[in-house]
């Protein structure tokens, strides 16, 4: 169907509208159903990856990081192994822990994200 047989009232509003209100009315209703059914589902995708909590540990089991669904730090666990390290030496394990986590997190987020709305693309 081209635009001029698609077009009535200078082409604002679509032949069809005017030749049937109720079809009109029904497939507005329609389309406005589909809207509030996409708002609920993405709603209810956002509230489960903000519930996300993932944690992450280094290789010696000195330092435990956990992050939440937007990746922020929610807890940060040292143990008497940081002995171990020295001060620089533990800020960078800290900070791999971390991007450890946040890797895992977005793993997580995409099975999500994918058990929602399907795979996520690429």
């Amino acid at each position: 169907m081209g635009q001029d047989e698609d077009a009535g009232l200078d082409g604002v509003v679509p032949d069809w509208v005017l030749a049937d209100p109720d079809e009109a009315e029904a497939r507005l209703d329609e389309w406005v159903q589909g809207v509030y059914r996409r708002l609920d589902a993405a709603q209810r995708l956002s509230a489960e990856v903000e519930a996300l909590r993932v944690s992450a540990s280094g290789a010696r089991g000195a330092v435990t990081v956990e992050v939440d669904g937007s990746g922020g730090v929610t807890g940060l666990r040292l143990t008497s192994g940081i002995e171990r390290f020295t001060p620089a030496q533990l800020a960078t394990e800290i900070l791999a822990v971390l991007h450890r986590a946040q890797v895992v997190l977005a793993q997580r987020t995409d099975e999500v994200v994918a058990g929602s709305v399907g795979e996520r693309p690429r």
